[in-house]
């Protein structure tokens, strides 16, 4: 960022989150951004990995964000199932974790859905990561009942299986 008073808007990359797609072999990472172009706040951006090893240029993934501030993409290994952060309309209070899911890779993204409680609460949730295997989402919190002023949560959920 810039000092106060120069009129300069920030803009940054942020938590980058890799996917391979086994099925084509294209690498995609997935990042947060508040740069010029998006729907305002932070956005969330996809770009390929081209031949030359660089990667190609930004594009808004519009389907996964708002005018509110959406980050922190956390995408399954399949590329079919994508955890964010996000303050739009809809939180319980703060910042909560949301999900959005598609049918293949080639697809766009569903709406994302809040998770809801006992996951979000009138507190911030933020920044998943989810285990190998998808059946453990990692977060922070500022909830009540914890050790300081964001600490690390799981929840779990049965093994996914077939198209889940």
């Amino acid at each position: 960022g810039q000092p106060a008073g120069t009129g300069v808007v920030a803009r940054y990359v942020q938590v980058p989150d890799l996917f391979e797609d086994d099925a084509t072999g294209v690498i995609t990472v997935y990042f947060t951004s508040n740069r010029p172009g998006g729907f305002g706040g932070d956005d969330i951006y996809a770009s390929i990995l081209q031949p030359d090893d660089t990667f190609g240029p930004a594009v808004l993934v519009g389907e996964l964000s708002t005018s509110s501030n959406d980050g922190t993409p956390c995408i399954r290994r399949d590329g079919l199932e994508m955890f964010l952060t996000s303050d739009r309309p809809g939180t319980l209070g703060g910042l909560d974790l949301w999900v959005s899911t598609r049918a293949t890779t080639a697809d766009p993204w569903s709406a994302p859905i809040n998770l809801g409680p006992p996951v979000n609460t009138a507190s911030m949730e933020a920044g998943g990561a989810l285990s190998f295997h998808g059946t453990e989402l990692y977060f922070s919190s500022n909830r009540p009942g914890g050790f300081g002023s964001r600490d690390l949560y799981r929840i779990t959920r049965s093994k996914l299986a077939g198209t889940e």
